[in-house]
């Protein structure tokens, strides 16, 4: 047995709860259909600071474990393997509860593998970032000429639904309107954005409203009145933070508008991830990284995502 470097948190805060463990606990018995991952690369994401301050279901189920282990996607490779159609050496990438660690047990059936063409670096931020944006365009319900707006286009879950988006366009006519710091117009306009909304520029009650956008998908989790002008009456919310959900719930009751609110959190699917993967190596999907930080550096990857503006996704590395 190998040492199990971990990067965990001794309770709710800021960064400074984070503590560095030689060896955290790890069961290297296996079970049928058990794995155990040598870690190469892991994914960050808001839950994780969201967690690590007490916010949210994940919080929740962590609140008497400490210390505790944040991260939620990894990639990495088989160490050892009880499965029969996973053997040692392969490629795998999968969600985890817990995998900020050089090692992390899992079963074959929560895994997805991946191709040799595919780095585990871009892996690693498919399971919770990309298929969030999979699975919030599985919930739309694309009509002709319908009008989006993007908050958040830039960042993990963004980026990698803008794409999605793009791709759309060549079946059905779209409008995509993106709302992002005043800097990235020229950006947004290269990547396919039809209208754009700087939150620190100057945009007009008039410019909002002659938008009528059919459907805010909400990354960032706004509660700007000032940009609901934009949506036009019947239209609806999809909010990606879950925990903002009441919040913008409360924000449409105060502008007594007909506008359906609902949350997207995302559901582990095996065939998404796979799929995934696969438009990953066949170059339909591009993981952008943006940054990539030791795991012993988890305190200033963390600080630097929750800083906002990154563009892409901010990703450990385990050596």
């Amino acid at each position: 047995m190998q040492n199990n470097f971990a990067m965990a948190i001794s309770g709710f805060g800021g960064n400074e709860v984070f503590q560095e463990i030689s060896n955290f606990p790890l069961d290297w018995q296996l079970a049928d259909g058990e794995i155990i991952v040598e870690n190469k690369f892991i994914g960050i994401n808001p839950l994780d600071y969201k967690t690590r301050s007490g916010l949210g279901w994940a919080a929740k189920n962590i609140a008497d474990k400490f210390p505790a282990l944040l991260g939620f996607e990894f990639a990495g490779i088989v160490l050892q393997s009880s499965a029969q159609n996973i053997n040692i050496g392969t490629k795998v990438c999968g969600q985890k509860a817990g995998c900020f660690a050089s090692f992390i047990k899992t079963t074959a059936a929560n895994v997805a593998i991946v191709p040799d063409e595919v780095e585990l670096s871009s892996a690693c931020v498919l399971p919770i970032a990309a298929l969030t944006a999979s699975q919030i365009m599985q919930k739309i319900d694309f009509s002709p000429n319908q009008k989006i707006i993007v908050s958040a286009p830039f960042g993990g879950v963004g980026h990698f639904l803008l794409q999605m988006l793009n791709a759309k366009k060549s079946d059905i006519a779209l409008e995509i309107t993106a709302i992002s710091a005043e800097k990235n117009r020229p950006l947004a306009l290269e990547r396919g954005v039809d209208k754009f909304i700087a939150y620190d520029g100057k945009i007009t009650d008039t410019e909002l409203t002659n938008i009528q956008a059919d459907l805010f998908i909400d990354i960032y989790g706004s509660d700007d009145l000032h940009f609901y002008s934009a949506i036009k009456n019947n239209a609806e919310i999809l909010t990606v933070p879950t925990i903002a959900v009441e919040k913008t719930k409360n924000t449409i009751e105060k502008l007594k508008c007909n506008i359906k609110v609902a949350g997207i959190l995302v559901k582990e699917n095996i065939a998404d991830l796979e799929h995934l993967l696969e438009m990953i190596k066949n170059r339909k999907l591009t993981a952008e990284i943006a940054k990539i930080y030791p795991l012993k550096n988890a305190r200033e990857a963390l600080a630097e995502l929750e800083n906002g503006h990154c563009h892409g996704k901010i990703i450990l590395s385990v050596e």
